[in-house]
């Protein structure tokens, strides 16, 4: 008779109940049938679901499933062995995943709980609510982070601005930082080292930061190229939230299309001054749109324009740098149906003398600043129409400007400028030299919805199940070298 399998013996256990303040500690050499006790007798145990989460999930498997049945789900943790007993929900207890030390793995001591998530931010952004939500705009923050606490995700949440505040960090605890605040740069130095460079010395320490997240779209804010010496060189993940953005911008970029193709100003002048006035409008079925700046964005954009608007054709386009291996000179992308070609050869010669509708969705860089410049918008076709929901940087004002009032270009949907918010000298506030015919301004507030502060959170949320869970990496990650 073959020799039954002994249970597998944990270091320590620690649970924890969201439901309870109280822990329970077991002792050293728990069993997983222990584990399972404990909870039983603490806070009762109606059939729930075991869930464990782990590199030494296949050593446990034989431990597991005589306790459960079928109802184990195994996946992977960066983080020592970790166990959640998860009660149901009419029990009124969420139970958080047990800090749990797998005696096969000794030199996992220092990792024996979950990470520390360190939020970078105003504790007004952590709070606000209401109408504070619009200089605030992240009021729902706080009380998802703590649910990520509560969760087991997490096992603390630190809250800051400045790397004073974090100085009371609990030893031994790797960190996740969420940034919400430009200062950032100055408490991933403190918490990670100083910028690496040519000078540094051939190794470093590893870091306690394992992964950065940012709230916001891009990263010139933050000064990309220092935190690429920060973190981009230790190799420590840098992810963003563009995708949270990319809806509202498409949808902007619709209404750009349709305010100057309806002839939205003449319809507006048209009710003021009483007039019946109906006239034909140009229909969008027989344009060509160029997307410069082709990344989750522009794509998004490039859809729903293709379909929502019928347009003949899309190009997208690439830096030169993201050319593919085959040297292939374009392709067309499936996801979009958008012909996709690279650098600023490719878009002056082929592209940008057909497209009747350019769009810029370009990143802060050095190698994107004033790229439409007087030279550039001379090659646009004459009567196109320029959107950018981008950078202001990217754009020559004074140039686009004067290609606006010769009739170069048919008109200018401006969401973002060089500076801002934009002076009120500046020439396209004045009706005068471009009326509302010509250009259309908002200011800076083409991607802001009223659900965006909950579905950037989300965001991250996702994220960080797949980063704390299963060893993932986030989706949306930025090159800090290239700045986006």
């Amino acid at each position: 008779m073959p020799k039954k399998k002994p249970q597998h013996l944990f270091e320590r256990v620690t649970l924890l109940a969201s439901a309870s303040p109280e822990r329970l500690e077991l002792p050293v050499g728990t069993t997983v049938g222990e584990c399972r006790m404990a909870v039983e007798s603490k806070w009762g145990w109606p059939g729930g679901r075991l869930l464990f989460f782990g590199s030494d999930a296949a050593l446990l498997w034989d431990d597991l499933h005589p306790l459960v049945g079928g109802s184990v789900i195994v996946g992977r943790s960066p983080w020592p062995v970790t166990v959640v007993l998860w009660l149901p929900e009419p029990t009124g207890h969420q139970v958080t995943p047990l800090a749990c030390r797998s005696s096969r793995h000794k030199s996992w001591a220092s990792r024996a709980m979950p990470f520390a998530l360190c939020a970078v931010m105003p504790p007004a952004d952590l709070a606000a609510t209401g109408a504070a939500a619009a200089n605030a705009p992240r009021e729902i923050i706080g009380p998802l982070l703590e649910e990520l606490v509560s969760q087991g995700l997490f096992s603390r949440v630190y809250h800051g601005t400045l790397a004073e505040d974090f100085r009371d960090l609990a030893e031994g605890e790797d960190l996740v930082v969420l940034v919400g605040s430009p200062t950032c740069v100055e408490v991933l130095e403190y918490l990670v080292g100083p910028p690496i460079t040519d000078e540094s010395p051939p190794a470093s320490p590893p870091s306690r930061v394992k992964w950065v997240h940012s709230l916001f779209t891009g990263v010139d804010s933050i000064n990309p190229l220092r935190l690429h010496g920060i973190l981009g060189k230790r190799g420590i993940p840098f992810s963003n939230t563009r995708s949270v953005f990319a809806e509202m911008l498409a949808q902007h970029v619709l209404l750009s299309i349709l305010y100057f193709n309806r002839q939205v100003p003449q319809l507006l002048a048209n009710r003021r001054d009483r007039k019946w006035d109906r006239f034909a409008s140009p229909s969008t079925t027989s344009m060509t749109m160029a997307v410069c700046g082709f990344g989750d964005i522009g794509q998004c954009c490039a859809i729903r324009a293709r379909h929502g608007l019928g347009l003949k054709k899309v190009y997208g386009v690439r830096s030169g740098a993201s050319r593919p291996s085959s040297g292939a000179e374009s392709y067309i992308d499936e996801k979009t149906g958008a012909e996709v070609v690279f650098g600023n050869s490719a878009m002056d010669e082929r592209v940008l003398p057909e497209a009747d509708i350019v769009l810029a969705a370009l990143p802060n860089t050095a190698e994107t600043r004033s790229v439409f410049d007087d030279s550039r918008f001379s090659k646009f076709k004459p009567g196109a129409l320029f959107i950018n929901i981008g950078r202001g940087t990217t754009v020559d004002e004074a140039a686009l400007q004067r290609h606006l009032e010769s009739g170069h270009l048919r008109g200018a949907a401006l969401d973002v400028f060089r500076e801002e918010p934009l002076p009120p000298e500046s020439p396209f506030w004045r009706e005068d030299l471009l009326p509302s015919s010509k250009l259309f301004l908002t200011p800076h507030n083409a991607d802001i919805s009223l659900s965006m502060n909950e579905e950037s959170v989300e965001c991250f949320c996702r994220a960080a199940r797949g980063f704390v869970l299963e060893g993932r990496m986030p989706d949306y990650l930025v090159n800090l070298a290239r700045g986006y």
